[in-house]
């Protein structure tokens, strides 16, 4: 079996990791820091979909631990995003029920078309000076300009 996953490596995997564009240029079987690879036969690929230096999609031998890190630092950031979603959520939820509290006493508020149906102390000031005039001394009415 040793044997056997030596050649396959030897055989799949015997890239050269080229610095330069010569390097890779020169050699049949090649890789840059970028990510382009080179096939014999002239084929060249490079696949943009994700960063070259993200660590959460490494893939190396039988260890992961760095590959768990980069998750896991990952992991930690969504939750606070999502901590901080929730937060604005509540906050927005909030002025919409004061909105809608407000939207209710201007509803009530329009049930009068008329302000004086609603100016209450102009008819209390009426009464006290009615009373003032008639000579009234009841405590239970109270007159406040």
């Amino acid at each position: 079996m040793r044997l056997w996953v030596e050649n396959e490596l030897a055989h799949r995997f015997s890239f050269t990791c080229c610095e330069t564009q010569d390097d890779f240029r020169r050699s049949s079987k090649a890789v840059t820091r970028s990510g382009q690879v080179k096939e014999p036969g002239g084929r060249h690929e490079k696949d943009d979909r994700h960063r070259i230096d993200d660590r959460s999609r490494y893939v190396l031998g039988w260890n992961n631990a760095i590959k768990i890190a980069a998750l896991e630092d990952r992991q930690r950031e969504q939750e606070a995003l999502i901590q901080k979603h929730a937060g604005e959520i509540a906050q927005a939820e909030n002025t919409r029920k004061m909105l809608q509290e407000r939207f209710e006493t201007l509803t009530r508020l329009e049930r009068y078309p008329d302000y004086t149906q609603l100016d209450w102390q102009s008819a209390a000031q009426k009464c006290c000076a009615t009373d003032s005039r008639a000579g009234s001394t009841d405590r239970d009415i109270r007159c406040s300009a």
